[in-house]
């Protein structure tokens, strides 16, 4: 595994999560796990995330990526003053600019 991917990514989705592959999916979560905590959090507002996806989940793991996707983009907007989140609003109902931060990194694990 390469040091400076893990380094940079704020989320890592290991996916093909399914199957006879689960397992082997399962073991690239966990090292990516511990890859990460070797590493600072670029930014203290958010710390980097694994996540599994399947394509045979009727979308389920995508919706879940996305939903950490947007917490990314809720917390970095806070954190930088650019938003102030009232409780009666969903981050789903907002709708706001791509920031520039984003670095969303999906990893096809090709040791599975």
């Amino acid at each position: 595994m390469k040091k400076g991917i893990v380094e940079i990514a704020d989320l890592i989705v290991v996916n093909k999560a399914d199957g006879d592959l689960l397992a082997s999916a399962r073991q690239a979560q966990v090292e990516y796990m511990h890859a990460l905590q070797l590493s600072r959090p670029r930014t203290a507002a958010w710390k980097p995330k694994v996540l599994m996806a399947s394509t045979l989940d009727n979308g389920e793991s995508v919706i879940k990526v996305w939903a950490e996707m947007d917490k990314f983009h809720q917390a970095i907007l806070v954190s930088l003053g650019h938003l102030v989140i009232h409780p009666a609003l969903s981050p789903s109902s907002l709708s706001l600019p791509f920031f520039p931060f984003f670095s969303f990194f999906f990893f096809l694990s090709q040791y599975i």
